[in-house]
């Protein structure tokens, strides 16, 4: 467990931001990068409830599109905690991340090379990287690589 002033999401752009949010939560996992540009993404737990979070950030308005909108602090909080995955208890985000489990039609083509699925996946910066990631922090093993 890491508190959030040791993470590398509370040195990201909004990382203030986020701290009003998951700021007295225990950040269990995250993969963040805190640079003029960069991203952050965290599995956060307090009292027996989760949280899952990302975001992305640029330096400027051409590739930040809360600077773009002219967001402030509020709305980016109020954002935040709208379009977070937040999970009454462990077993509900085991459930979560085991829905990727049930649809290894989708994860085939993935490993295939399917373009699209590819895309995809690169976009969001390596989904299924970052799923396993969050497994793993609970215990549980990495998604199945299908056949």
């Amino acid at each position: 467990m890491t508190a959030w002033a040791d993470t590398t999401a509370s040195r990201c752009r909004y990382g203030d931001v986020a701290e009003q949010v998951w700021g007295d939560w225990d950040v269990r996992w995250e993969d963040s990068e805190a640079d003029y540009q960069g991203h952050a993404t965290i599995l956060a737990e307090k009292d027996g409830r989760w949280s899952f979070y990302e975001w992305w950030y640029g330096s400027c308005s051409g590739c930040d599109g809360w600077e773009a909108d002219g967001r402030s602090d509020a709305e980016i909080e109020r954002e935040m905690r709208d379009t977070a995955m937040w999970f009454d208890d462990e077993a509900g985000l085991r459930r979560w991340l085991d829905m990727l489990e049930g649809n290894p039609r989708s994860n085939a083509s993935m490993e295939r090379g399917s373009a699209l699925a590819f895309g995809i996946d690169f976009l969001s910066g390596g989904l299924r990287g970052r799923i396993d990631g969050v497994r793993g922090a609970l215990g549980l093993p990495p998604l199945p690589v299908p056949e």
